[in-house]
């Protein structure tokens, strides 16, 4: 019975997407980019979009409903949208933990488009959101990478920059091995337990380093304390190497990894996308300096080389779907004042000006946004030494249940990066911010900046 249903399911999805009615939209970002609010926040939109001040940003005569259907893939989990509004809408708000495995929601729009001879009655659109770990995002560049190539790259990284201070034991331990000698398994489980502590020293740290592999060492999932997670780099000795050498069987474990891990999860979750948002603190970023700008720049730029994009046609939809949309969303935009966002939006440009290029010549329509997923600060202005101020006014995270809300000015984005050397004397310092306590979550849409922008870019085409 299970084999039929998922027969006719397979069959209605394949005659949506030939119909234009169904979209499967990937949210894409690194560890703490804030995935989780923002896909809740845009299931929360989307359930309130009948509210008549939403139906100006869409070509339809009206919403008629918006329901939340479940997970779309009998075998992922279904997004934890009801928790995670419920917790930021309770008497003591708090932000939901980060997301520790893929999961999935499936949201139909009932519509009525503008009616025409040819166009009349309603219809219904199905968006599925795919929602999972940043951290296994950064597996992707993988798939095309061999052993040599990956230890040589990640060898030269931990020689540099703040990575340098976390590994030393890691390549101190490594130093004393021969690649060319017998593997010995209790060397390969000691040196695994070495690199899996240098990555989370690298990502815990300060700055927080972002372009940390394999991403599973820090998110294991269901392989915790699987064989398959025990390999680490190392440099292909001179002369090559002989039998089952120390060496030989990393990168046998690496190419394991690749093929039954990496390449499983792309196929799975990632070969079917229509649209795509990516998610950047840009914010968080700049309060990390140069080494976490760079970091962040490298490890988005090399994740977006292995999504498929293009124009999408009704045959290359049915058959092999490409990201004909794509969405930069520079999030926590909160955080600074609301005049600030065309800085954030223009240094964001700057930094991914070359992904974006290569991506637009494919005929992919871009966007970029600042946005809020739920706004936590309110625009106040003040001043300071006679000087007038644009201030954010809010509570800081960390401040108990009893205080009150502080006004500050966390200081100016700067248009475009600094150049080296200059990182250290920018003047800001931007704050987190915890949730604000709201009269009614359910009543309507959160508090956010520029959702129904991003829904329009969208989706207005496929209403």
């Amino acid at each position: 019975m299970d084999t039929v249903q998922q027969i006719r399911e397979t069959i209605s999805e394949l005659g949506n997407r030939l119909l234009d009615r169904h979209v499967r939209l990937a949210v894409t970002g690194l560890s703490r980019s804030g995935k989780t609010v923002f896909t809740a926040s845009l299931i929360h939109f989307l359930r309130h979009l009948r509210q008549e001040k939403h139906l100006a940003h869409f070509g339809v005569e009206a919403i008629e409903g918006v329901e939340v259907q479940g997970s779309p893939a009998l075998d992922a989990p279904l997004f934890p949208y009801d928790r995670v509004i419920d917790g930021l809408g309770g008497a003591e708000p708090a932000w939901p933990e980060g997301t520790r495995a893929v999961s999935e929601i499936r949201i139909a729009i009932r519509f009525r488009p503008k009616q025409t001879f040819l166009n009349r009655g309603s219809r219904t659109l199905y968006v599925d959101v795919v929602d999972y770990p940043g951290e296994w995002l950064l597996d992707l560049p993988l798939m095309n990478a061999r052993f040599a190539e990956w230890s040589e790259q990640t060898l030269a990284l931990c020689g540099t920059g703040p990575r340098r201070a976390c590994a030393g034991a890691w390549l101190e331990f490594a130093a004393q091995l021969d690649p060319a000698g017998p593997a010995d398994q209790g060397a390969i489980r000691e040196g695994a337990r070495l690199y899996r502590d240098f990555l989370l020293a690298c990502h815990r740290g300060q700055p927080e380093l972002q372009f940390l592999q394999p991403g599973r060492f820090l998110m294991p999932g269901e392989l915790e304390g699987a064989p398959m997670l025990e390999f680490f780099p190392m440099a292909k000795p001179p002369g090559g190497t002989e039998g089952r050498s120390l060496w030989s069987e990393l990168e046998q474990r690496f190419e394991a990894y690749k093929r039954h891990v990496v390449q499983v999860f792309y196929e799975k979750h990632f070969a079917q996308f229509d649209r795509q948002i990516v998610l950047v603190d840009l914010v968080s970023v700049l309060n990390g300096g140069e080494a976490a700008y760079h970091d962040t720049r490298i490890a988005v730029q090399n994740i977006l080389e292995n999504f498929r994009y293009g124009k999408s046609g009704w045959w290359s939809r049915l058959l092999s779907p490409r990201i004909d949309r794509l969405l930069f969303a520079v999030t926590k935009a909160d955080r600074v004042g609301r005049f600030q966002a065309p800085n954030l939006r223009h240094l964001f440009s700057r930094m991914f000006s070359e992904p974006e290029n290569d991506i637009a010549f494919k005929g992919v329509e871009i966007r970029t946004l600042a946005v809020s997923a739920l706004c936590c600060t309110a625009d106040v202005h003040c001043a300071v030494e006679g000087r007038p101020l644009s201030c954010v006014q809010g509570r800081p995270l960390g401040l108990g249940t009893g205080e009150g809300v502080v006004t500050l000015f966390p200081g100016l984005v700067p248009t475009e990066p600094p150049a080296p050397g200059e990182w250290r004397e920018q003047d800001y310092q931007f704050v987190d911010f915890a949730p604000p306590r709201l009269p009614d979550i359910h009543s309507a849409a959160l508090p956010q900046l520029k959702m129904a922008e991003v829904v329009h870019f969208l989706l207005e085409d496929r209403l």
